[in-house]
């Protein structure tokens, strides 16, 4: 939705949302012969599918490519897929734990694993900092106006 609002396309977006949508729901229909987890695996697979050609069809006349938003995003995606089995493996040390505890647990797994990569690996720390520096300027900015306006 990004692209389609920032370009004033939302005729596009709800053309693509009904062509997107469309396809993903036909698919969890077909996943309903194995159950929830055949539903949820259809839906899973049909948004990797309509992903490139929902791209594609986002960017046509406009600046913007395939090519820019892989650029982008390629080391936040990699680091993700690569911390994904940190939950898997740390799974059997919660066994027999409150399952609040075994969610909270696993995203802060999750999310160290996360962040550790892209510092170290990918060496995102600049863009980490400058992400962090908007996001509490924007927090202190906010709460000081509401301060102000008591």
């Amino acid at each position: 939705g990004w692209i389609y609002m920032s370009k004033g396309n939302s005729k596009r977006m709800m053309q693509w949302g009904v062509i997107g949508w469309g396809t993903v729901i036909l698919g969890m229909i077909y996943g309903l012969q194995w159950g929830a987890l055949g539903v949820a695996r259809m839906a899973a697979l049909t948004m990797y599918l309509v992903l490139i050609p929902c791209l594609l069809y986002a960017f046509k006349n406009t600046e913007l490519s395939l090519r820019d938003v892989i650029t982008a995003c390629w080391r936040p995606v990699v680091a993700s897929i690569v911390s994904a089995p940190v939950i898997f493996f740390s799974l059997p040390l919660l066994r027999e734990q409150h399952l609040l505890l075994v969610v909270v647990a696993s995203a802060i797994f999750y999310g160290l694993c996360y962040l550790v990569l892209l510092l170290t690996v990918f060496g995102m720390r600049r863009d980490i900092q400058e992400l962090y520096s908007k996001f509490y300027k924007q927090i202190f900015k906010r709460s000081a106006a509401t301060q102000s306006n008591l």
